[in-house]
């Protein structure tokens, strides 16, 4: 090496000590770029795939948050199906039962018995006529001569007015069915004869009354009423013809049984 501190020249070679530096520095400078230029790629390869993760993680994260929202969303009730207690909550207003809507309605038939039928029928006649009495009940079977009392459907009733204007009507007689419906009134402008009123107070139904004949025979007319005569009694008659005196007179009040005539 000269004083410069360049190497000789070699021995083995013939190379010159400074050129078998030079050529040492040359492939280590080389080499350096080499691993330079690897380690730049290598730096550059791993940010584009730092980059590559990133925007998966990223898009990952986008996808799951994405999801979480579409699960709350699902899982969350929605707004028009809220509970409000204002929305469902019962109106007694809108609910509840109208008396007026659901009362009955006289004109309506309905099912009934004598008894029931009667006193619908009395109802109109009172109104106009308060001191009415009755003083005839009389029932038909439409269908014919019967053994079942249920089957005396169709009855006429006879009142006696008692009214003090000479003008008025002195009888009114009224129609009615046991399915509840009831006729107009028909003013006579007599009274009714040769029986006295009738009570309803505690009235023998006509199946009572045909029980105490004890027997199946079939009638088509059914009458309650209370003849005057010495010993009067309110009586159902049977009867197979209207106002006959072919069948019995049957006592309501001590069940006795006589012929009609």
């Amino acid at each position: 090496m000269n004083s410069t501190g360049i190497p000789e020249k070699s021995p083995l070679t013939g190379t010159s000590q400074q050129d078998e530096f030079s050529a040492e520095l040359l492939r280590t400078v080389r080499s350096g770029e080499s691993i330079w230029l690897f380690t730049h790629s290598t730096e550059r390869e791993i940010m584009k795939m730092r980059r590559s993760f990133a925007a998966v993680v990223v898009s990952s994260t986008i996808a799951v948050i994405g999801s979480a929202g579409a699960g709350a969303a699902f899982a969350s009730p929605a707004p028009a199906h809220s509970a409000d207690p204002s929305a469902h909550s019962a109106d007694p207003s809108a609910h509840s039962a109208d008396p007026s809507a659901h009362s009955a309605d006289p004109s309506t038939p309905t099912a009934t018995d004598l008894s029931q039928l009667l006193e619908k029928a009395t109802a109109p006649v009172k109104a106009e006529y308060p001191k009415a009495d009755l003083m005839l009940a009389e029932g038909e079977a439409p269908g014919g001569p019967t053994s079942k009392m249920a089957d005396v459907t169709d009855w006429r009733f006879v009142f006696n007015t008692n009214a003090d204007q000479p003008r008025a009507k002195k009888s009114v007689e009224i129609s009615g069915n046991l399915d509840g419906a009831v006729g107009r009134m028909k003013g006579n402008a007599t009274p009714w004869a040769g029986v006295m009123p009738i009570s309803t107070q505690k009235l023998m139904s006509p199946s009572d009354a045909y029980n105490v004949l004890k027997t199946d025979q079939a009638y088509q007319y059914v009458s309650l009423v209370k003849p005057l005569n010495a010993d009067p009694h309110l009586q159902y008659h049977f009867s197979k013809t209207r106002g006959g005196c072919d069948g019995f007179a049957v006592n309501t009040d001590d069940g006795s049984v006589n012929p009609i005539c």
